[in-house]
């Protein structure tokens, strides 16, 4: 089993089996939420300076995903013209405005589960970046740019005065297995872990608070962390 295959994998079945927060909806009941999340303030942002909106027939041709009161979701959209990854799916329309601690990695280790490659997200003093870090993703080299007021139509003053950089991330094996090697297994665990896909059983708990992400650590900044914690 090669180190790529043994990280997503783990990862993925470590995720299944815990109880899900989000269920499939439909585009336009996945549209409502949205946009009643967006029209939301936390801390010093608008909930929209962080959300990319669609309309409800483009998410009708995506996967869509709510939590019970639809305070928190997400959306998987495919993505057909990336010749050098054919099987790219983006997370993307990721939000959460309800009080439930420590969803937001809870959803970005979901999206994963679900198929998600890639995303993209505002650097403000490192918060998503970390975040989506601890779920596996990666910043792509090269695919960071800087903020570009032309472009930024309809956000908050504190968005445009934050002035954070544009991120583009990918699903990294790598740093699953480097979160496994160095933090929890010792070098006969993480040889058994590659050649098996196995974790000693009195230490998946660790790991799985760690990869299953069910918190995310203390990793904030004012008024940004709380957009999907």
């Amino acid at each position: 089993m090669s180190k790529a295959k043994a990280a997503i994998d783990f990862m993925r079945k470590l995720v299944e089996s815990q109880q899900k927060v989000t269920k499939p909806v439909s585009g336009d009941v996945f549209a409502d939420a949205v946009n009643s999340a967006a029209a939301q303030k936390k801390g010093d942002f608008m909930v929209s300076d962080f959300l990319t909106k669609y309309t409800p027939e483009e998410y009708n041709q995506m996967q869509t995903f709510l939590n019970k009161d639809k305070t928190a979701g997400y959306a998987l959209k495919r993505i057909t013209d990336d010749a050098a990854n054919p099987n790219r799916q983006d997370l993307v329309s990721v939000f959460n405005v309800g009080n439930t601690p420590g969803i937001g990695p809870r959803l970005a280790a979901e999206g994963t589960v679900r198929g998600a490659t890639n995303l993209d997200n505002f650097d403000v003093q490192g918060v998503l970046p970390r975040l989506y870090g601890k779920a596996g993703f990666e910043e792509i080299p090269g695919q960071r740019f800087p903020f570009d007021p032309a472009e930024a139509k309809g956000v908050s003053d504190a968005l445009v005065q934050a002035a954070p950089d544009y991120v583009e991330m990918q699903l990294s094996p790598q740093r699953i297995n480097d979160l496994l090697r160095t933090r929890f297994l010792t070098p006969d665990e993480y040889l058994n872990y590659i050649q098996t896909g196995k974790i000693p059983a009195a230490k998946l708990k660790s790991v799985q608070n760690a990869i299953a992400l069910t918190t995310l650590g203390g990793a904030t900044a004012a008024g940004t962390a709380g957009i999907l914690e």
